[in-house]
């Protein structure tokens, strides 16, 4: 926890204000057996019907500035060309670009080509977020998900020819037996990527997975807890030795802050951020929301009152929100700013939580 009248990190400082828009895409063209994101595989006709209303949601319900943007799922490139162009063509129209200082899109590497990279640059996308999980081919068959090193090298330098700076991309660790040597294998390989950014993510078993249902037949085990927590420390160990910072639990800028996500540092930050899209959830006028993943009712609430349908929806006083930023604030490598939160609550953090 950082002291009073200590240096407080810029970064965050400016992101105290910042409003985020997240845009959620359920579209994948195939489904991941660990996932439990809202998603679907869909026919074209049905991804043409959900844009239209996405359009209509952002129309309806983002009418101020907003600092980030970040277009997730599902997969967002998995939408068709003429579908994203849509989209991004209405964002641009509806937002005012030149205040949005990051502006995310998340692809699956098999998408990217010439003309995905196109409509990206087009419409002023400044980072590339990609999943990749591991590279290992007997760990990709327990995950469905299936990247080529060779391919995915070749697809970064495409993105960074046509101008993309800032590019993330995602690790899974602790799958099943996977062993340490797999996982520095899949470092070694990611860092020969050289992206900005790197986020980590251990393998959780959530319900409503094909992993889970495996599980409950005693077809998948779980990983060792303690080889997990070594696979945690020997990614630390081996992303600082290249020069990443560790600003948050499962996150990593090259070399620079700067290439921390301003978007997911709102969220760290306990800032505010509008959601558009079902299943999409949202913090706006002191509420945390999720609009219903039932697309049909999304899309009925949208043509009857011109509003969203929500599955969750509750008002955060003053001590909801102080708690709220102590557990997400310790999720940051920093920690928590007692001089941030005067800022923002008036209040001395010591004294509320002695």
């Amino acid at each position: 926890m950082k002291n009073k009248n200590k240096n407080v990190d810029i970064k965050n400082i400016n992101n105290i204000n910042k409003l985020g828009l997240y845009i959620h895409i359920p579209f994948c063209k195939n489904i991941c057996n660990y996932c439990d994101f809202f998603k679907m595989v869909v026919s074209d006709e049905y991804q043409n019907q959900y844009i239209d209303y996405l359009i209509k949601d952002l129309e309806l319900n983002v009418n101020e500035d907003v600092d980030t943007i970040y277009i997730g799922g599902g997969t967002p490139s998995s939408l068709s060309i003429d579908n994203l162009e849509r989209l991004l063509q209405k964002i641009n129209n509806k937002v005012k670009l030149e205040k949005v200082i990051e502006y995310t899109i998340e692809l699956n590497p098999e998408d990217i080509d010439y003309d995905l990279i196109k409509v990206l640059r087009k419409y002023n996308i400044n980072r590339i977020s990609i999943g990749i999980q591991t590279f290992n081919p007997r760990l990709q068959k327990i995950l469905n998900r299936y990247s080529d090193f060779e391919d995915i090298l070749e697809k970064m330098n495409l993105l960074r020819l046509a101008g993309f700076t800032n590019i993330n991309v995602d690790l899974m660790y602790g799958i099943a037996d996977q062993t340490l040597d797999e996982l520095n294998d899949d470092l070694e390989k990611i860092w020969l990527l050289r992206p900005t950014h790197i986020s980590t993510y251990s393998l959780i078993l959530e319900e409503k997975t094909i992993l889970y249902h495996r599980y409950l037949k005693g077809e998948y085990v779980l990983a060792d807890e303690d080889l997990e927590s070594s696979m945690y420390y020997k990614i630390i160990s081996f992303l600082e030795s290249k020069g990443f910072i560790q600003y948050e639990i499962s996150n990593f800028a090259y070399e620079s802050n700067e290439n921390a996500s301003s978007h997911n540092l709102i969220y760290w930050n306990n800032g505010e951020y509008l959601a558009i899209g079902a299943g999409a959830s949202g913090y706006y006028n002191n509420c945390r929301y999720k609009i219903t993943t039932k697309v049909k009712d999304y899309y009925l609430a949208l043509d009857s009152n011109n509003q969203k349908k929500y599955i969750e929806y509750y008002q955060l006083d003053k001590n909801d929100k102080m708690y709220e930023e102590i557990m997400l604030g310790l999720r940051k490598c920093e920690g928590v700013s007692i001089d941030l939160f005067w800022l923002k609550y008036q209040e001395n953090l010591l004294d509320v939580y002695p």
